[in-house]
């Protein structure tokens, strides 16, 4: 019997590591990231010992249920008392993520008046409205200190924000405006006739993915039927590619917010329906309403700064308006 055992555990063990070694996958879409690399064999490598370490991570980035495991040590952690991880505050019935500075985006709004074509929208993270913090994070009052870190840049924008949204029009397990919250922002900028989609079913959000606490959100898409089949241009490699600002097959998917524009890239084109050009700075909160700023403007470019290699400083000029539309 404990000969059959050893064969059993011994035929496990191979299976494991052959699904591993063969596991071709580049990219995690649950994690959001691509998968760590094997790395190539070389005399330098072998000797400074970062073969062995490089080698590692990418096996355990390739371990079949992954994810699984990932999620039952959270919640572990949960329970053990940890409130915090990978960026995300936890609860079990609602994720927060901690806020990231943009620091380019920041100094353009210090120097705002220096450019009479700008105008900004800024949105804030659900923090802003978080009154039901674990008891430990409320201690350390990081919802008040985020509230008077936004309100002194609350007079930059264009739109106070805080009186239109609450925290009911976040999705719980992702930071990214729901549905009802797109449909405020879309009334308060003074956009009309959205369409919604009914809803593609329950997701597991960006939050909820890098916690491991599964949190699901339904989801449906708004957008504007005039612009709901224009596409958006970025180069890849040197060459052009294009993807539809609106695909609604993204949205069968783990991460059905991809749906607006298939994620976040560095810089991207869109041929609009209007005359005017606009730059438009952004981050993920700006994607749903891309196709809304196509209706009215002709030439746009736009820009992901986290991701821009270039100097924004130098496009201002080019175009005949600016819109600053992310989260800070």
């Amino acid at each position: 019997m404990k000969k059959n055992y050893s064969t059993i555990v011994l035929i496990f063990l191979m299976l494991m590591g052959t699904l591993i070694l063969f596991n071709k996958k580049e990219a995690s879409e649950f994690e959001m990231r691509k998968l760590k690399k094997y790395p190539e064999l070389t005399k330098e490598n072998i000797f400074d010992g970062s073969f062995g370490k490089e080698f590692e991570e990418a096996l355990t980035d390739r371990v079949p249920a992954k994810v699984n495991f990932t999620t039952v040590n959270s919640y572990k952690d949960f329970f053990l008392g940890e409130r915090e991880k990978n960026g995300v505050y936890l609860s079990l019935s609602r994720l927060t993520q901690k806020p990231i500075k943009n620091v380019l985006i920041e100094k353009l709004l210090m120097e705002k008046e220096k450019h009479p074509n700008l105008k900004a929208y800024l949105i804030p993270y659900k923090l802003y409205f978080e009154d039901n913090l674990p008891l430990a994070l409320k201690k350390l009052e990081i919802s008040e200190n985020y509230q008077k870190r936004f309100d002194t840049m609350k007079d930059k924008s264009d739109v106070d924000f805080t009186n239109i949204l609450t925290l009911e029009d976040y999705y719980r397990g992702d930071h990214h405006l729901n549905s009802e919250g797109v449909k405020k922002v879309l009334h308060a900028l003074g956009f009309k006739n959205e369409k919604e989609t009914e809803s593609f079913g329950r997701f597991i959000g960006g939050e909820a993915r890098k916690s491991g606490i599964i949190i699901r959100d339904d989801f449906s898409i708004v957008y504007n039927e005039k612009t709901k089949n224009l596409k958006f241009k970025r180069a890849i490699d040197g060459k052009d590619e294009e993807a539809l600002v609106v695909d609604e097959t993204r949205a069968g998917g783990v991460d059905k917010y991809l749906a607006y524009m298939g994620g976040n890239f560095g810089e991207v084109t869109v041929k609009g329906l209007g005359e005017k050009s606009l730059l438009l700075l952004k981050d993920s909160f700006a994607n749903p309403f891309i196709g809304f700023f196509a209706e009215q403007y002709g030439e746009i470019k736009i820009v992901d700064p986290r991701f821009y290699d270039g100097d924004i400083f130098e496009e201002l000029d080019k175009y005949d308006e600016i819109v600053i539309f992310c989260g800070i």
